[in-house]
């Protein structure tokens, strides 16, 4: 999408080495507002993909502070709202994988039977969503030791 283009543009050329706390007022914090209480869903789903883009950007770029901000706001935007867009589980794995959940402060069991009820309703199932049911899994079933492995799908 264009918007997403654009904000990432803006970040490649203006913002990359600036502070975190300035690229996150900038990028991050209006999206996850939007996310929060947009408009209308397509609204937010922009919001979702644009999220996700960046995200995409900044795992390109080794970003990993502005992930490590990301990260926890992210995690509890995902447990207060019910978004289920791809876009935010895309966004939500790509962090996962890179900063981990220990964001999550104790709210992993939370965060986990989400995760298993947005799988459970989906008729269509990406390898995103597969990545996020393994997850979940590995939540309930290691008692919140998590250890996550990389999974390659086919």
């Amino acid at each position: 999408m264009a918007c997403a283009k654009a904000l990432n543009e803006i970040y490649l050329n203006c913002l990359q080495e600036e502070a975190t706390d300035i690229c996150s007022l900038i990028i991050i914090e209006p999206l996850l507002s939007i996310l929060n209480g947009g408009a209308d869903r397509a609204t937010q789903q922009t919001a979702a993909y644009c999220l996700k883009e960046a995200i995409k950007v900044f795992q390109m770029k080794q970003k990993t502070e502005l992930l490590e901000y990301t990260a926890p706001r992210l995690y509890h935007l995902f447990l207060k709202t019910n978004h289920d867009f791809a876009e935010l589980l895309e966004a939500i794995t790509i962090i996962i994988f890179k900063v981990g959940i220990k964001s999550l402060q104790g709210r992993y069991t939370a965060f986990a039977d989400k995760l298993c009820s947005i799988v459970d309703s989906k008729v269509v199932i990406n390898q995103y969503y597969l990545v996020l049911f393994q997850l979940s899994i590995t939540i309930n079933l290691s008692n919140h030791r998590l250890k996550l492995k990389h999974v390659e799908y086919y």
